[in-house]
């Protein structure tokens, strides 16, 4: 593929450990980064330097502990479940017994002593459930953020 004056667009790659430090990045430095590559005429070979930037939003600092920014989608559980676990979130497929309707995922972010909470919760219609009694959709719900081991939520403002 040809990339800015025909030449061909080069692939770069960051030490491992880079991938990592990434997540502390500041708005600044990913700025820096872009233009670098811009710059450079360097195309990355997965989405670092491009991705997505969650600053809080006036509505989360004003609810402190929570976010809804991901709430109210309807999504296929097995899917979702499926998409949360191979990103090393944990949680189980909600069903349709008693207390079965919760479909919550966590993740543990012990660099951070934090623990994520994405709630979401089954969709109850008729028929909406599978031959072994698990529901086929979801709707999410807030995000929260806890110290780990505790389940008292974190005040977001402290972790932007």
């Amino acid at each position: 593929m040809g990339g800015r004056n025909g030449r061909a667009n080069r692939c770069f790659r960051l030490p491992a450990n880079q991938l990592v430090a990434s997540r502390a990045a500041t708005q600044q430095s990913i700025a820096q980064w872009r233009q670098l590559l811009l710059d450079k005429e360097i195309r990355q070979p997965l989405k670092q330097a491009y991705r997505e930037i969650y600053l809080l939003t006036e509505a989360e600092i004003n609810t402190k502990t929570y976010s809804n920014r991901f709430a109210a989608h309807i999504l296929k559980q097995h899917q979702y479940m499926t998409l949360a676990k191979g990103r090393g979130w944990r949680g189980s497929l909600a069903g349709a017994w008693d207390g079965g309707d919760d479909a919550t995922v966590s993740l543990e972010l012990p660099e951070y002593n934090l623990r994520a909470e994405f709630w979401a919760n089954a969709v109850d219609s008729e028929e909406a459930w599978t031959e072994s009694g698990i529901w086929q959709y979801v709707s999410t719900d807030q995000v929260r953020f806890s110290p780990v081991g505790r389940r008292l939520p974190c005040h977001c403002a402290g972790l932007n």
